[in-house]
């Protein structure tokens, strides 16, 4: 692809409102089915105010994530990879980006807190997805209940203040009740549960409704450790704690990352996920755990928990 001047670049904020009807149209002339989350939707549905957004986040049905990949190559999006091992253990997303815009476009095929299998998450939000227009396109979202639901895990996953996240769930919240309403908070925790983020949303569940944390049915055990994991490294070993570790400057976050990933006797014990108390087979129990959350190359997280 020849190179093009910076110049000729759209604005940031001009490049994420046409981004979202580009990837959408090209989803439809595809048949492959596309969310656009997070970002400026929020702030259609009145969930927060409106923000400054630097890319554009989507979501595709995982088995058809290869097709939306050729045909953004086709229309001269490039890869965005780094290819290191730290990128590999947080993956979900492959990024693109297209020297024509001056924002990338976040490929999701797995969000890391609805821990509910990938296809089946997808189908649920695809279900009572809804419609906005951006760039004179219609682009399907997820419902107002839904999309709190994507966003609060989201922010669990961003590197920032105890404080800053508390006051980002209490607006999220206050919002979605009057969005939403009495029947939409009604549906919450049931949503929550079918998309496999009742423990990962509680924040939002608790701010809501005052409920207690309660672990998913459905959901491995395995699965919310892993969630707790890439949690502690602010979503990504790119983040916060990772720059903490290639530093030198370990903190608590990495300990407690350390702590999921390779628990204590006294921790597996008290999950009641490990029988006997044999120090030898508990060794070889850890390392069977690492294998189950760090995703394989080659492989998304659901294939990963399929293959068992």
């Amino acid at each position: 692809m020849p190179s093009m001047d910076s110049s000729a670049q759209m604005g940031v904020q001009e490049s994420v409102d046409l981004l979202h009807g580009v990837v959408a149209e090209l989803g439809r002339a595809l048949s492959v089915r596309v969310l656009v989350i997070k970002g400026p939707t929020l702030a259609r549905q009145g969930l927060r105010a409106r923000r400054w957004s630097t890319d554009v986040d989507v979501l595709v049905e995982p088995n058809r994530l290869p097709d939306l990949l050729a045909g953004l190559a086709a229309c001269g999006f490039e890869t965005q990879s780094s290819g290191t091992v730290w990128e590999l253990l947080s993956s979900h997303a492959v990024q693109v980006r297209h020297e024509l815009f001056s924002a990338p476009v976040d490929v999701h095929f797995a969000l890391p807190g609805l821990l509910g299998e990938p296809a089946k998450v997808f189908e649920l939000l695809w279900e009572d997805s809804v419609q906005e227009v951006f760039a004179g396109c219609s682009v399907s979202v997820p419902s107002t209940v839904d999309h709190a639901l994507v966003a609060v895990v989201a922010e669990l996953r961003t590197p920032q203040s105890r404080a800053d996240l508390t006051d980002k769930t209490e607006e999220l919240a206050r919002n979605l009740v009057q969005v939403a309403g009495d029947e939409g908070v009604s549906v919450l925790a049931t949503r929550a549960e079918s998309l496999g983020c009742r423990w990962s949303a509680h924040p939002l569940l608790r701010s809501v409704l005052g409920v207690r944390r309660k672990r998913d049915s459905g959901v491995p055990l395995r699965a919310i450790v892993a969630w707790q994991f890439r949690r502690c490294l602010g979503g990504n070993f790119t983040g916060a704690a990772g720059e903490a570790l290639m530093s030198g400057r370990v903190g608590q976050p990495w300990r407690h990352a350390l702590r999921a990933l390779w628990p204590s006797e006294a921790d597996l014990l008290s999950l009641g996920d490990v029988a006997g108390t044999d120090a030898l087979a508990m060794i070889r129990y850890r390392l069977r755990r690492i294998t189950r959350i760090l995703p394989t190359p080659g492989r998304s997280s659901g294939e990963h928990s399929r293959g068992r």
